[in-house]
């Protein structure tokens, strides 16, 4: 589903219109988020010098501390003093309970940013591709879980370390698509952490963000403007096997976008329509399945293209 040409874009309707792209927003937004990596790192460091002993008194209680000063360094840069990213919770408003998972949809790239900085104070842990940690040493003075997609061994140990996260008290933020989408529709859930919750009893805080899409689409260099919203929802128990969980968390994240004010969800959200972004390119023989048949198609396909977004200088 991906490589299309201009000439293949799904055309717009009449008052749609794709989430723009600009050139200031990438200077602001990208300066901000460059400001926010070497500070937290510079201080992260500073902290953890001069709090090392803990590391062999409370190992647990020195990652925390690191990754609350990452987090408060988040919430400032990248949300509280950018005028081009906003986000607003929505739901439950009450703290997220201890030892539990929280399962959202996945948008952008900007997600990680978005979303600790809409459920903050609480500290949720969160996976990451493995391969960025070199990238990114701060993950190093945090206990963030890695996944490397196809690598069993590597997401056995992950499953591992999330299991010893739980059963401490922590909580543990997953994306159950396993990868961003560019069409809008929740993709294909993976078994992995549904088993996981299970097994060990952890209740699953079903999740979901709009809006995010604009603020930094997959496959983009240029950032956007984006006014996010995100809607939490209710507990739900982890019982009656990996298929039945999942049905009951996508049908819990298209009912909190469902009740999501209008203000804050666009009437063509494929949360709402079961429709992709008006603005998603589909190739002729894509578009031409029958509905069913056509979503089921962009569920597997995990395109990685981004859909004819608008671009302004």
């Amino acid at each position: 589903v991906g490589g299309m040409s201009d000439t293949q874009f799904h055309p717009l309707r009449p008052g749609d219109q794709a989430p723009l792209r600009s050139l200031p927003a990438t200077i602001v937004v990208g300066f901000l988020l460059m400001a926010q990596y070497l500070v937290s790192l510079v201080v992260m460091i500073i902290v953890g010098l001069l709090t090392c002993c803990q590391l062999f008194s409370n190992r647990r209680a020195w990652y925390r501390r690191l990754e609350y000063v990452f987090r408060v360094l988040v919430v400032i840069f990248c949300v509280k003093c950018n005028p081009f990213w906003a986000v607003t919770r929505y739901g439950r408003d009450k703290p997220l309970p201890r030892g539990c998972v929280v399962m959202v949809n996945h948008r952008s790239n900007a997600d990680p940013w978005l979303l600790t900085a809409a459920l903050w104070p609480d500290i949720v842990l969160t996976t990451f591709k493995s391969q960025l940690k070199p990238f990114i040493p701060h993950l190093w003075f945090m206990e963030e879980v890695p996944l490397a997609a196809g690598d069993k061994e590597q997401v056995a140990k992950a499953m591992d370390h999330c299991k010893r996260l739980l059963a401490a008290g922590d909580r543990v933020l997953v994306f159950p698509e396993g990868t961003r989408t560019t069409t809008g529709l929740l993709g294909d859930f993976r078994d992995g952490f549904f088993r996981l919750a299970e097994e060990v009893g952890a209740p699953i805080f079903p999740c979901v963000m709009v809006g995010s899409e604009a603020a930094w689409a997959p496959g983009s260099v240029l950032l956007g403007s984006a006014d996010c919203h995100l809607c939490v929802g209710e507990a739900l128990p982890a019982v009656g096997g990996a298929g039945a969980i999942k049905r009951q968390v996508r049908e819990a994240m298209v009912s909190l976008a469902q009740s999501l004010p209008e203000a804050a969800i666009s009437n063509d959200d494929p949360l709402l329509t079961e429709d992709p972004f008006p603005w998603y390119a589909m190739t002729p023989e894509i578009a031409a399945l029958p509905k069913a048949e056509r979503n089921a198609e962009l569920r597997k396909a995990r395109p990685r293209h981004t859909g004819g977004l608008q671009v302004c200088c």
